[in-house]
């Protein structure tokens, strides 16, 4: 088990101000990443997200750098919730959508979004894995990450991040979704908390985070104080289905991720979580996963890796120059990326020291599921984000699923299963990593786990821990090799580690010691009582088993047991552990024949009776080889030694230095000749097929740089058509229906028009058109003025300048039908208000034109019955001018007819007044009487100066004309003479 960083309680909940659904009281960050076929599956959630969840979402799509997207435009129509491209820096809201825009990655920092260069080192752009990181450091379990229809793997390492965080992530089932290879490699991390179709996830969200623990309305402390009881049984049924104990994990750490867990399931409190996972097995399978959640990377913490890289690596090479082995402890691996970063750094610095080592990389986790994905070596595209391209390149093959560590590296790691609270550890480790596993720990078992890193490193060997990590009580082992890294160096030689004792479980009342169990002095430090103890076992193994000794294949001795003083023997100068110059010349030629036959045929060889001289005289030894099982790393042989009395010894069975010794050289010599004669045929066709196999090789090679290369740019292009093609599918659907929706306008209005394009040549026309003007399909693209005509042979002047200056014109004309029509003539514009074209209008005026004829006649008429009326008659507009008056009436009120026209039948105009002699204006006269009730006015009398001296006295009748909204538009006035007189008037 691999984790980020530790939880060490409940952070204090922040109180937002906007709060949603009644009981939320933080918005959370809604991240949803889609590919190819993500356009259906995002109108799909939108159409059933509420618009006032008051959560925010931002959609991380894959768009081509040049391509305009119409996201916006189509979501718009399926949610209510506002739609915002993302600009640099813009603060999140609740209850909207943020768009990326393209040629663009994307973070969040303090609920702010920040825009960066969508650049890529490997050639490969993973815009979601960027920002779902960003989203889960950020707003930790305020979270959500979503993962739609798309290829690739994407958004798998973005949503892994997210719940180690504690966020919640939903995927699309592969049903729904039309492209199923991001929601694939998302599903097989098995972190996912819904795969369900894009419709339903806006339901589970909102359960989730309504749910009084993961709102914060529910006390969390209070939740796991009245319901002890049922953390332990909960505790006990995990260890009976896991076989892991979690009792020895931190409190806060299980607390967190069963209150998840319960948020997930919708149970209210623990007890009915414990129901549920009685009734439902499958959920402590979930919360078993959400416990051993392991997030790691390649190259986690880079700056670590470096100074291992330059600093300690080397050191351990240097230490290893003698046996020529590198042996790496990785403890909690989870899916291996870190054990094969150390795969990978050690064997770049032997092949760039050209100093050939064997290297193995053990590497151990609780958790099966991970050694198994672990072992496999592949991982999604997500990794290039990690990983220098010239590393990519170098290590790892691209497959289909991603990527996959390269055969050579993956044979430098050995994964296992290992409990490392029970199970025993490995011994002469050169360099254990064991990166924030600890923490989850509590402190007596990070002692003891301290104490195995003990034994199990050699002296001057490394332990690298998390950044969030110490050795605590074990400083007296263990010394830092640099103060800014986690890095220390063994000091202290390995022990055997002792017994562990079981540690109490999670719930303080059931912490005790039993009465009279003090085996040690309180005094006694960890590392006194398993050194005392070391010493107890070499004292037994020396007093219970014979001389023997643990050798390798070549003979070179590794370990002894027993007394073995009496038959190895070492010799002044330059320390040799080969067993064979050890031992008396008879007896080397025994060893170095068992061995070789033991090697060989895989079975004890024993010598019941070996002569030998040693200084002391001659004396009888039995001896066996035997073969130690299972196989290591390297073939390891056990030699026991046994001395014999000569009166057991049998003399027909002893060993026979000369006999032996001439069979074994013929032996030799047989098998030395055999053998030279098979590596020169040997070598001489491996010469010759090394050629062949180089030039081949280097072409391969060549061709398959540029096919993954290719292959890479194909699937971007890929994904990003498939983006376009979706948005384009949705637009030319809209196109259709807005087609439709024309076909049915030009067939169901009865107004011709005519498009004619810029060279002014036929587009489309209405069928109303074809009344008058005889147009067919086949005419379309046809000049308009090839065309004949009649009705519109004089306008073509007027269509030009049309589309040249863009100026619109309106005239009446006249079919050979007798049919008048309003012919409208317009520019046609583009969306950049650009001439493209003409558009002619032709829309049938006959009835109304009819009407005027007759409303004119009409008029024509009333002036001839006016005009010749032996009345005095006049008319006036709204305002009192005189618009038409008859002979008699010019007569009676001025000497010159040309005196009385456009003048205003007011005192100002025709010296009007009163009988009095006060002047009369138009809002006192006759018209404001009629204007005001809207009905004739009959014998107002009034009195009239005329130029030529004379008073005219006039009765005055009027009668209202309307118009067509029932106002008073015009009067017509008659007038009568009643007396008049002649005056006498004094110039000046």
């Amino acid at each position: 088990m691999d984790t980020e960083h530790a939880e060490t309680g409940t952070p204090e909940e922040t109180k937002c101000a906007e709060k949603s659904g009644g009981n939320i009281p933080c918005s959370f960050v809604v991240g949803l990443g889609a590919s190819a076929g993500g356009l259906e599956a995002l109108v799909e959630f939108f159409s059933h997200a509420p618009p006032d969840t008051g959560m925010s979402f931002v959609v991380v799509q894959h768009l081509s750098p040049d391509y305009k997207s119409l996201m916006d435009e189509l979501l718009a129509r399926h949610t209510e919730m506002e739609i915002i491209k993302v600009s640099d820096g813009i603060t999140l809201l609740p209850d909207r959508i943020y768009l990326l825009p393209p040629k663009k990655n994307l973070t969040i920092f303090n609920r702010q979004l920040l825009l960066s260069d969508s650049a890529s080192h490997t050639g490969l752009n993973l815009p979601i894995d960027f920002f779902f990181r960003s989203l889960a450091e950020d707003q930790e379990d305020r979270a959500i990450g979503i993962i739609l229809s798309g290829t690739g793997s994407d958004g798998t390492r973005g949503i892994q991040a997210i719940k180690k965080a504690g966020g919640m992530t939903l995927v699309q089932n592969e049903e729904s979704a039309k492209f199923d290879g991001m929601p694939r490699s998302a599903v097989a991390t098995g972190l996912v908390d819904y795969i369900i179709r894009p419709a339903e996830m806006p339901k589970a969200m909102l359960a989730y985070a309504r749910h009084p623990v993961i709102s914060g309305v529910e006390d969390r402390s209070r939740i796991f104080s009245h319901y002890e009881t049922d953390l332990t049984k909960l505790i006990a049924m995990l260890r009976s289905r896991t076989k892991v104990d979690f009792s020895f994990y931190k409190t806060a750490t299980i607390q967190r991720r069963i209150e998840r867990r319960m948020g997930i399931t919708g149970t209210a409190n623990l007890g009915e979580y414990l129901q549920y996972t009685k009734d439902y097995p499958e959920e402590v399978d979930a919360l078993y996963r959400d416990l051993l959640i392991g997030v790691t990377r390649f190259y986690r913490d880079k700056d670590e890796f470096n100074y291992l890289r330059e600093k300690i690596i080397p050191v351990i090479f240097e230490n290893c120059r003698k046996d020529k082995i590198v042996r790496v402890w990785v403890v909690g691996c989870s899916s291996g990326e870190e054990a094969f970063t150390i795969a990978i750094l050690l064997y770049d610095y032997m092949v760039s020291q050209k100093k050939y080592y064997e290297i193995k990389v053990f590497a151990t986790d609780i958790d099966k599921d991970a050694i198994i994905k672990a072992g496999q070596g592949i991982y999604p595209d997500g990794i290039a984000g990690d990983l220098d391209a010239v590393l990519l390149e170098k290590y790892f093959d691209k497959i289909s699923e991603g990527f996959r560590v390269k055969r050579h590296i993956r044979e430098l790691v050995i994964f296992a299963r290992q409990n490392i609270l029970r199970d025993p550890p490995f011994t002469k480790i050169d360099l254990i990593t064991c990166r924030n596993l600890l923490i989850y720990l509590q402190s007596n078992l990070q002692k003891d786990v301290m104490g195995l890193f003990h034994f199990a490193l050699k002296d001057r060997g490394y332990l690298f821990l998390g950044t969030s990590e110490t050795v605590g009580d074990a400083a007296d082992y263990f010394v830092p090799a640099d103060r800014t890294v986690k890095v220390f160096l063994h000091k202290g030689r390995g022990i055997p580690p002792v017994r562990r004792i079981p540690h109490p479980a999670i719930s303080p009342k059931n912490r005790y010691v039993p009465a009279g169990s003090s085996p040690h002095s309180p005094c006694d430090s960890p590392g006194k009582i398993i050194e005392r103890l070391e010493n107890y076992y070499q004292e037994i193994i020396n007093h219970l088993i014979p001389a023997c000794a643990v050798v390798s294949e070549k003979g070179v001795l590794s370990e002894t047991f027993g007394n073995p003083d009496h038959f190895l023997k070492t010799h002044p100068g330059k320390a040799d552990l080969n067993i064979s110059r050890m031992v008396a010349p008879n007896m080397a030629l025994a060893i170095s024949t068992g061995i070789r036959n033991a090697v060989k045929d895989r079975k004890k060889i024993a010598f019941p009776d070996i002569r030998s001289e040693f200084p002391e005289g001659q004396r009888h030894v039995r001896m066996k080889i035997v073969p130690l099982k299972p196989r290591t790393e390297e073939q390891k042989l056990l030699i026991t030694f046994e001395e014999i009395y000569a009166e057991a010894a049998n003399n027909e069975t002893a060993y026979c230095l000369e006999e032996r010794s001439d069979q074994h050289i013929l032996d030799l010599q047989n098998e030395i000749q055999l053998t030279k004669e098979s590596l020169q045929a040997a070598n001489e066709e491996l010469q010759s097929s090394n050629e062949e196999l180089q030039a081949t090789n280097e072409e391969l090679l060549a061709s398959n740089e540029e096919l993954q290369s290719t292959n890479e740019e194909l699937n971007s292009v890929n994904e990003e058509l498939n983006t376009v093609n979706a948005e384009y599918q949705s637009k030319i659907q809209e196109l259709i229906e807005l087609n439709t929706d024309m076909d049915n306008l030009f067939h169901s209005t009865d107004i011709g028009i005519i498009f004619l394009d810029d060279k002014l040549r036929i587009r489309k026309f209405t069928p109303a058109v074809t009344q008058e003007i005889n147009l067919l399909q086949q005419d379309i693209g046809r000049p308009f003025s090839d065309l004949s005509i009649p009705m519109l042979s004089d306008v073509q002047r007027i269509i030009r300048e049309a589309l040249i200056q863009g100026e619109k014109s309106e005239q009446t004309i006249l079919s050979p039908n007798k049919q008048w029509y309003l012919l409208r003539i317009h520019p046609y514009t583009d969306e950049q208000q650009k001439f493209r074209g003409v558009v002619i209008s032709i829309v049938n005026i006959t009835k109304q034109k009819h009407a005027e004829i007759a409303l004119e006649r009409q008029v024509e008429v009333l002036q001839q019955v006016l005009e010749t009326s032996p009345a005095a008659q006049l008319m006036t507009d709204r305002e009192g001018k005189i618009i038409f008056f008859n002979l008699p009436a010019a007569e009676l009120l001025t000497d010159s007819l040309g005196q009385i026209k456009d003048k205003s039948f007011d005192s100002q105009g025709l010296d009007i007044c009163d009988l009095d002699g006060n002047p009369i204006s138009i809002h006192q006269g006759p018209l404001a009487k009629i204007l005001g009730k809207k009905e004739k006015v009959g014998n107002y009398v009034m009195k009239l100066q005329k130029p030529d001296r004379q008073e005219v006295i006039l009765s005055v009748s009027g009668n209202p004309i309307f118009n067509e909204k029932g106002d008073v538009d015009r009067a017509v006035f008659k007038l009568e003479k009643l007396a008049h007189k002649t005056i006498k008037r004094e110039d000046g």
